[in-house]
C-alpha cells in the first residue's frame, strides 16, 4: 500500500517530515512510552495511550474524539501519531521493548505476530456479538483461531474496479469515462497520455506511482488466482494467474506506454502528471482536503481479458486493538465502545473517506449518498479478503519489489514470480501453527 499522510506533505512539509524520520509525532505532550498505569482498573484510570495514523483526516477525528471523551469522562486519551510507512515496524518494536500503547488504531494485519503471540487482548463478548453486522472481509484479519483481537472500523479499499480521473484531462482529450472492453480502455489511456519527444510528461494511468501490490493482486484475482493454499500455510502466485497479472502491468508500461517510471508523484492526478490513478475512496478525501478546486470523478474499469469478474483485494483493514499487557484493558475497551457510537462512526467515515465496517450504516445518507463512497457498493461482493495470514510488511516489500523488477526489465516474469513465491513461503513457514 502507498498511503501518504497528505499530498501537500510531499512539498510544503517535506523538510519537517525528514527531520522527524525515525521518530513518533506525539500529540498533547505525549511520550513514546506507551505504558500508562494511573490507577490500574477501568474505574480509576486517568490516562489511556493510543497510537493512530498521521493522515490529517485521521488525526482530526482522533483529536476530536479524544477531547470529547476527556470532557465526558475525565479520562485523557494521550495520542501518538505514527507515519504510515513506519507503523508496522514501530508497533513491533514497541511490543518488543514493552512500550506498547493501551490502544492501537491501526491496520490489523500489521499485528499478525502480536495476535498469534498472545500480545493482543481478545475482544470482549459484547463487542464480538456485534461482529455479525460487519462486512465479512473486514473481520478476517481481526480473527485468529476462532477468536477476535480487533474491532474493524472500515471496509478497506486500497484500489479496485474504479479509477479516479481528472475531469479536465478527459474533456481535453475527448474521452468519455467508462469502457466496454479492455482494448477501448487502453485506447483512451493512450489518448490521455502526453509526450514531449520520447518523454511522457503526463501518464494516462499512474500505475508506477500507485499501489503496485494492490494493482497486481486485483489483476491476479481477476485472472482466477487464489493467493493462499487450501490449508493457508503457503502462498501460490508462481502460476498462470500470477504471470497474467504481471503481463497486464508490463504491457501497460512497456507495450502500450501509458505510464512512465519517472512520473510517480503521489498527487499526479491533481498536479498534471497523470490523468487517472487506481486508488480507493480514502484517496479522494485527501484530494478534496489538499486540492479543493480539483474536478475529479470515478470511472468504472473494465476487467482484463478473459477475467472471471471484477475481483479486488481487501487488505489493510483498520481496527481498534488493545494490548494484552495493558494495565488499563477494561478502560481501553470502554473507549472502543464509546468510539463505536453510530454518529461517531459516520463522522469518521465522512472525514476519512472510508466505508464503515458496520453494514447497517451503509444505507445512511451520509454514506450511501456520499460521492466518494457510493459507486463502490455495487462491487463490494467482489472484494476478497487477503494478506490476513502472515507479516504485512513482508507481503508489501516482496510483491512490490517483484512488480518493480519485472516492469523495469530487471528480471523476467518467470524469475520474478519464482523468487517472490519462495520469499513469501519462507516467511509463511516461520509462522506459528
Amino acid at each position: 500500500m502507498n498511503r501518504q499522510p497528505s499530498l501537500l506533505r510531499l512539498t510544503a512539509t517535506l523538510g519537517a517530515t525528514l527531520l522527524l524520520a525515525g521518530t513518533l509525532v506525539a500529540c498533547g505532550g505525549g511520550s513514546d512510552d506507551g505504558k500508562t498505569n494511573d490507577g490500574g482498573g477501568g474505574g480509576d484510570t486517568k490516562v489511556l495511550t493510543m497510537w493512530a495514523h498521521t493522515d490529517p483526516n485521521y488525526q482530526e477525528v482522533a483529536k476530536k474524539n479524544a477531547a470529547a471523551y476527556q470532557e465526558e469522562t475525565g479520562i485523557e486519551i494521550k495520542l501518538t501519531f505514527v507515519p504510515w510507512d513506519q507503523m508496522g515496524a514501530k508497533i513491533t518494536a514497541a511490543f518488543q521493548a514493552g512500550t506498547e500503547p493501551d490502544i492501537i488504531q491501526g491496520v490489523s494485519s500489521w499485528l499478525y505476530a502480536q495476535k498469534a503471540g498472545g500480545q493482543l487482548d481478545q475482544v470482549p463478548a459484547d463487542l464480538v456479538a456485534l461482529m455479525d453486522g460487519m462486512a465479512a472481509a473486514s473481520l478476517v484479519p481481526c480473527e485468529y483461531k476462532g477468536n477476535y483481537f480487533g474491532v474493524p472500523l472500515n471496509v478497506n479499499i486500497d484500489g479496485g474496479p474504479f479509477t479516479i480521473y481528472n475531469v479536465a484531462d478527459f474533456a481535453e482529450a475527448g474521452v468519455e469515462p467508462g469502457w466496454d472492453s479492455w482494448d477501448a480502455y487502453i485506447a483512451d489511456l493512450q489518448k490521455l497520455t502526453v509526450t514531449s519527444g520520447d518523454t511522457i510528461t503526463r501518464s494516462g494511468l499512474q500505475m508506477m506511482g500507485g499501489d503496485l501490490m494492490v494493482q497486481y493482486l486485483s489483476f491476479f484475482l481477476q485472472a482466477g488466482g487464489e493467493f493462499y493454499s487450501e490449508d493457508g500455510r503457503s502462498v501460490q502466485i508462481n502460476n498462470e494467474y500470477g504471470a497474467k497479472a504481471l503481463q497486464v502491468m508490463y504491457d501497460l508500461l512497456n507495450v502500450y506506454k501509458v505510464d512512465s517510471t519517472d512520473l510517480t508523484d503521489f498527487a499526479g492526478v491533481a498536479v498534471g502528471t497523470a490523468s487517472t490513478v487506481n486508488y480507493g475512496p480514502w484517496y479522494t478525501a485527501i484530494l478534496e482536503s489538499d486540492f479543493p478546486d480539483l474536478d475529479w470523478g470515478w470511472a468504472r474499469l473494465p476487467t482484463i481479458p478473459d477475467s472471471i469478474g471484477p475481483y479486488f483485494p481487501g487488505t489493510n483493514v483498520w481496527a481498534w486493538m488493545v494490548a494484552d499487557t495493558s494495565q488499563n484493558k477494561e478502560a481501553a475497551w470502554d473507549y472502543v465502545r464509546w468510539l463505536g457510537d453510530e454518529q461517531r462512526l459516520l463522522d469518521w467515515s465522512v472525514q476519512t473517506g472510508e466505508i464503515p465496517a458496520v453494514k447497517a450504516l451503509w444505507t445512511n445518507p451520509a454514506v450511501a449518498e456520499n460521492p466518494r463512497l457510493a459507486p463502490w457498493f455495487d462491487v463490494l461482493d467482489y472484494q476478497v479478503a487477503m494478506l490476513s495470514i502472515g507479516q504485512q510488511d513482508v507481503f508489501e516489500k516482496v510483491i512490490n519489489d517483484m512488480v518493480e523488477e519485472v516492469l523495469r526489465d530487471q528480471v523476467s516474469i518467470e524469475e520474478g514470480l519464482a523468487k517472490a513465491e519462495e520469499q513469501l513461503n519462507q516467511m509463511m513457514a516461520s509462522l506459528p501453527e
